[in-house]
């Protein structure tokens, strides 16, 4: 094959678009190298043959560029699963925490949980091998130190995320929220509350916010700016009580092993209080912080409309943040304000804003963000009339632009009526996944996995995890190097806890 066939060749495969994925692009143009006619000497005839070569060439590329645009055929198999393994590793799962897993770089995947209101990691190795470690605690630590006591208050763990792995422990960031009876209440609420985001091993402070549950206790909710104004008198026993209040009112930590760099992505209140104790003024913000010590910063801002006859008004929260370190190198950073909209931003390295926010309309579930080879996919569901659907949109690593849109998930076409609480995977051979929760009541229901396409759009009918009665609240699918993929889910217990089991399939596109 002469050189201008080959840089042809070369050229049309690196003009094809990035969703319909790369690496099966290049496979099929070298299938169809090898299967191209023998050249014949002579300039005139190598010229001919490779101009008709360039037409069909053409042609191909224009039929690889419609496969992900148009749906695949109707699916009429499941995948072939094989359960290489199975374990139960854990029991008393908090579903509240839920799972968080970081891919570590050293290949191992470590999984972030809590049993009750203790910390806990679980590392997946190959072959859905793995081990359970302890989460590194200081004694002195807001966690271990100000934990609330029994009869005293109550504490919700929001996430376990680990950040560093040793042979008998690990160290991990746990993001709570306490809340607890005021011994000396020195406003109107009873009730106290905290909330951090930090360390467990150490006494370094990263988000960390305490004060009177102005907006949660009965006793101060009917009139929140009040109850504010008579604490800050309490407190500083002057008349005026001009100037700023703010609270942080929730924080998720995130980890990058790639360049061991931790940050937190939280939303806080602030309220401009006048001389008359009226409030003028109230936003809500998204922030982020990076390092113990550091300063908030503001992504994006949230304007809070107050009406003078409307006393008992609630902040407007920046809720369930995602943060993920993007092919380029820039920062994804999403959270659903108010539970009306989606919005999402990228982010500098320096964590500043690149370009603009963008809204997506609708409730939408806490989202998840995962690699796509070149690319990177956020998938979460949306709620609808009759239960939620999957949406997820395209990060293209050439583009410094989010999408305009999400784009409809196509799974299968039974007769559920819900599908939630989404995880993508791309495996090592290049198949894509979406495992989800169907029909979910209460926060649980059936855990299916099925193959999509690179335009979201399913090739094969889903396989169902958990077996008849079984139900789960969530999954996290980690890739293993020589195919395959481990499932690692909790499984309903009753009793709002659940099990931590895993499971190391082989599945197999099943194609007719």
């Amino acid at each position: 094959m002469g050189k201008l066939e080959l840089a042809f060749i070369a050229l049309c495969v690196a003009a094809c678009d990035k969703t319909s994925g790369e690496g099966a692009k290049a496979e099929k143009a070298e299938k169809a190298e090898k299967k191209a006619e023998p050249e014949e000497k002579g300039d005139k005839k190598k010229k001919s043959d490779d101009s008709d070569k360039d037409d069909k060439d053409d042609k191909k590329v224009a039929k690889k560029k419609s496969d992900d645009d148009e749906p695949p055929p109707k699916p009429t198999e499941p995948p072939a699963c094989t359960v290489n393994a199975q374990k139960v590793w854990a029991k008393g799962i908090n579903t509240l925490t839920g799972l968080t897993a970081i891919a570590m770089t050293d290949g191992r995947t470590a999984i972030g949980y809590a049993t009750g209101n203790t910390p806990q990691v679980l590392v997946v190795g190959s072959k859905g091998e793995g081990k359970l470690l302890k989460v590194a605690v200081d004694p002195a630590s807001t966690f271990a130190a100000r934990a609330p006591k029994a009869g005293q208050g109550s504490r919700a763990i929001w996430r376990v995320t680990p950040v560093k792995l040793e042979d008998k422990g690990a160290n991990a960031f746990v993001d709570f929220r306490d809340e607890y009876k005021l011994t000396e209440p020195k406003g109107v609420a009873e009730k106290g509350k905290r909330v951090v985001c930090g360390p467990t091993d150490s006494q370094e402070k990263w988000v960390k916010d305490e004060g009177d549950a102005h907006f949660e206790d009965p006793k101060s909710n009917k009139d929140p700016v009040a109850a504010i104004v008579k604490f800050n008198q309490a407190v500083t026993g002057a008349s005026s009580v001009s100037g700023t209040y703010s609270e942080v009112r929730d924080c998720r930590t995130f980890y990058d092993p790639k360049k061991d760099e931790t940050w937190i992505v939280g939303s806080r209140l602030e309220i401009k209080l006048e001389k008359d104790g009226t409030a003028s003024e109230a936003f809500s913000e998204l922030f982020v912080e990076s390092g113990a010590n550091g300063a908030m910063k503001q992504l994006h801002k949230t304007v809070i409309k107050l009406d003078p006859k409307k006393l008992n008004w609630r902040p407007t929260d920046y809720e369930v943040p995602v943060s993920h370190e993007l092919a380029d190198g820039s920062f994804l950073v999403a959270a659903r304000v108010g539970g009306s909209a989606l919005v999402a931003a990228q982010l500098e390295h320096d964590k500043k804003v690149r370009g603009s926010f963008k809204s997506y309309p609708g409730y939408y579930n806490m989202p998840d963000a995962s690699e796509d080879g070149p690319d990177d996919v956020l998938i979460a569901s949306l709620k609808e009339k009759d239960g939620y659907v999957l949406r997820a949109m395209r990060i293209p690593g050439t583009k410094s632009e989010l999408p305009a849109a999400f784009s409809k998930v196509t799974t299968d076409e039974d007769d559920s009526h819900s599908e939630s609480r989404p995880e993508f995977l791309r495996d090592s051979k290049g198949q894509r996944w979406v495992a989800y929760i169907e029909n979910a009541e209460k926060g649980k229901g059936h855990l299916e996995i099925i193959p999509v396409n690179a335009g979201f759009r399913a090739t094969g009918k889903p396989y169902g995890v958990t077996k008849e009665d079984e139900k789960a609240t969530e999954a996290r699918l980690v890739a293993q190097k020589d195919g395959g993929f481990v499932v690692a889910y909790v499984r309903d217990a009753g009793n709002g806890t659940g099990e931590l089991v895993t499971e190391d399939l082989d599945c197999k596109v099943m194609q007719k």
